[in-house]
């Protein structure tokens, strides 16, 4: 047994399953039992607990708990770092592997565990051979198997692509660990903690660290994450407070990630309460799009939000210029406190078959996806897709999984979390339809079905996609009186920037009207009044500041002149 003492160590010192893994190690250990190619890649996250799930299968074979044909196998490692010192030539490393597979053959009862089975591969590589080459000789039969670890990224960057991996191994992918389950290994783990801190954990501490760490840190696995918010609180302690609460993790989360993970206070109650209001100040008619929204974003604050996914989603549909960004926009600066929490994306960017990389990243060019790092760098906020309808067909298949499970996983295999979003895609689809529909008479309600339907029955988006929006809303045209105000509220928001320089604006309901006569557009909507303030309000203005006329302190409205010369 030369190599084998040399190559290889035994896993025995588990003899009790952790309470975590049980399923995982039973499906390492059905995929072991096949008849042939019965090999077992373990894919996860580091810190997932693979190494547990090798070592709990091998407590089992100690026992004599595993199906008769698992009964009289060692597991054993294999120790490649030796190999690759012994062996420093092409020819001299196929030697070495050849002795110790044959050996292990001959034997006829061995499971030899393989740790990052990519680097392994690589490894050999670089020296010319091709391990994956030499292993399929010796594994496809009963006499030999393998158990090989990877990291996830590694593995759908290097081992995904190989048919011959797909052959030889049954994959087992390490799945995120229930609630429940890891508040049990935080107690099981709470006295070395409390050992290392000097500090006490409450039971409510663990549960509220096990909740946020799921929620909110993107990054690493669990229990791991769980464990870190702990142990960042009971840092963040003044040396006196020995106890650590429930409200210290929301502490540490919030100085994380800027998310207010505290329960509503007061203030942010009354603000929810009266959203329909605080929407109405900013947005233009538009009741049922502003209810719908309302209902949902108090459900979430509530904590009576659905499992797993977003916040809230919704499809904005109607004609340019009615309202949608605006809503969005209003939504982020009310919800999450200002406008700069809004990720917005024009999805005519993502047509063409790069689409999805450009979102999710690129294996080959070693690129992160802009979605994906906006998401891991802001997790609290609010996503707008404008013209969703335009990109490619792989992007809406993504948006399947985003609006069902509220993740998605990047090019590189790690999950990217918009759980903590509200998602809002706008479409101008169907906008001809509703300018006629208006135009007879029907009734909004009838608007939006006949839209939604048409959409359907045009393919513009599946019915699947359609169906994952918690609300699909349509956006109706302005009449000139909503315009007026549109153009009122534009005028105020220059009224605030002026404010700041110590200038006193006072927009007149005659500004907002002229306003409407030369920025309204009908294919454009409300759309271009914004420039036309640039172009004609903010340029009169400036004049007469540079003329002297206009200084600090004044205040002052557009005179009826004024007006006639915009």
């Amino acid at each position: 047994m030369g190599f084998f003492q040399i190559f290889f160590c035994f896993l025995r010192h588990i003899l009790k399953l952790l309470k975590f893994c049980q399923n995982l190690v039973e499906a390492v250990e059905e995929a072991l039992a096949r008849s042939r190619e019965a090999n077992v890649l373990l894919v996860g996250e580091a810190g997932s607990g693979k190494h547990t799930v090798v070592e709990g299968f091998a407590g089992l074979i100690y026992e004599g708990r595993v199906k008769p044909v698992l009964e009289h196998k060692r597991v054993m490692m294999l120790d490649a770092e030796s190999i690759t010192a012994r062996a420093t030539t092409k020819s001299s490393y196929e030697g070495v592997m050849i002795t110790i597979l044959a050996e292990a053959v001959g034997a006829g009862n061995i499971i030899l565990v393989i740790e990052n089975f990519p680097g392994f591969l690589a490894s050999a590589r670089e020296m010319g051979a091709d391990a994956l080459d030499i292993l399929g000789h010796y594994i496809s039969g009963p006499n030999l198997q393998v158990i090989a670890l990877s990291e996830t990224g590694a593995f759908h960057r290097d081992l995904e692509p190989n048919g011959l991996v797909a052959k030889l191994f049954e994959k087992v992918e390490m799945r995120e660990v229930e609630s429940n389950t890891v508040i049990y290994m935080l107690e099981s783990s709470c006295s070395e903690l409390e050992a290392a801190t000097g500090k006490v954990f409450t039971y409510q501490a663990l549960v509220r660290a096990e909740d946020l760490a799921r929620r909110f840190i993107a990054e690493g696995v669990m229990p791991e994450k769980a464990i870190n918010l702990l142990d960042d609180a009971a840092s963040m302690l003044p040396s006196e407070n020995r106890l650590v609460r429930a409200e210290d993790i929301d502490a540490v989360v919030t100085r994380r990630t800027a998310i207010p993970t505290a329960v509503a206070e007061e203030a942010e109650s009354e603000k929810l309460l009266k959203l329909e209001q605080l929407l109405h100040e900013k947005v233009i008619n538009q009741e049922h799009a502003v209810s719908v929204i309302s209902d949902s974003l108090r459900r979430a604050r509530a904590g009576l939000g659905r499992g797993r996914r977003p916040i809230g989603s919704f499809l904005f549909l109607g004609p340019t210029g009615v309202g949608k960004t605006e809503t969005a926009r209003s939504l982020a600066e009310i919800y999450f406190g200002g406008e700069e929490a809004m990720l917005r994306f024009d999805m005519s960017e993502f047509q063409g078959e790069d689409g999805l990389e450009k979102l999710t990243g690129s294996f080959e060019m070693k690129e992160p996806g802009v979605l994906a790092s906006r998401l891991r760098e802001r997790p609290f906020g609010l996503l707008l897709f404008d013209e969703f309808e335009k990109s490619s067909h792989d992007v809406r298949n993504l948006f399947l999984q985003v609006l069902d499970e509220g993740v998605f996983h990047d090019a590189f295999g790690r999950t990217v979390s918009a759980r903590e979003t509200i998602v809002i895609a706008t479409s101008n689809a169907g906008a001809n339809t509703v300018w006629e529909l208006l135009k007879e008479g029907k009734d909004p309600s009838e608007v939006q079905e006949a839209v939604i339907d048409e959409i359907r029955k045009e393919g513009v988006l599946s019915p699947e996609l359609l169906n994952r929006f918690d609300a699909v809303v349509v956006f109706h045209p302005l009449s000139p009186e909503q315009l007026e105000q549109v153009a009122l509220l534009l005028l105020r928001d220059l009224a605030r920037q002026l404010e700041k320089q110590d200038v006193h604006f006072v927009p007149s309901r005659d500004l907002a009207r002229r306003i409407v006569e030369i920025g309204y557009d009908k294919t454009f909507g409300a759309r271009p009044m914004r420039r036309a303030i640039q172009d004609h309000v903010e340029q009169l203005i400036a004049r007469k500041i540079l003329e002297g006329t206009l200084k600090r302190g004044d205040s002052f409205s557009f005179t009826a002149e004024d007006i006639a010369s915009l």
